[in-house]
């Protein structure tokens, strides 16, 4: 199983994080984005994130991505794209790499037809990274039960909440000492 961080150890900055639209189809692969996505060989059982198995040389079905939206990320906290691609290898999700944006590296889906918010937030959590705020409203989904996994996804928008929240009472605070100054005080 892939490693499951302390909710502690989060780093939030991608809490303002929202999701953009990108037509894979509209820009050339290898040229303008490319993808990482791991994939278990069906003869070997090895994850590899290459088109084909590093142990057994089978060609392996990669899907790359599906849906027209990318979520931006980055997977330094990992060790690099691979490294996040089988980070979040059990997920819907692979890391694609965008040739001239900020951030070059997103998240994006690789199936669809369904709500995939808790999928998302899980991969963010997986690479070491508060769930976007965007997603915090995550849908009840019909046949989920209290697991060690949603448990932790919950404690994660948790962590997103608190420190949006800690943010708000920052920025009370700033405006009262503005008010303060504009009035001649210090």
């Amino acid at each position: 199983m892939q490693k499951r961080w302390p909710v502690k150890d989060l780093w939030g900055g991608f809490i303002d994080a929202k999701p953009f639209d990108y037509d894979w189809m509209q820009h050339e692969m290898g040229d303008e984005w490319g993808y990482f996505e791991a994939v278990e060989c069906e003869n070997c059982h090895t994850l590899n994130v290459d088109l084909q198995c590093e142990n057994c040389d089978d060609y392996l079905g990669q899907e790359g991505p599906m849906m027209n939206y990318a979520y931006p990320v980055d997977v330094a906290r990992v060790g690099g794209p691979r490294e996040a691609a089988i980070a979040i290898a059990h997920l819907p999700l692979c890391i694609v790499e965008i040739e001239d944006h900020e951030p070059v590296y997103n998240l994006a889906l690789t199936g669809g037809g369904m709500d995939l918010s808790w999928e998302i937030v899980e991969a963010y959590m997986r690479l070491g990274y508060l769930p976007p705020m965007h997603f915090c409203g995550l849908p009840h989904m019909a046949g989920m039960r209290d697991t060690p996994t949603n448990r932790w996804i919950c404690s994660g928008i948790a962590g997103t909440l608190n420190l949006m929240a800690n943010r708000v009472k920052w920025a009370k605070r700033d405006l009262k000492n503005l008010r303060s100054y504009l009035k001649g005080g210090k």
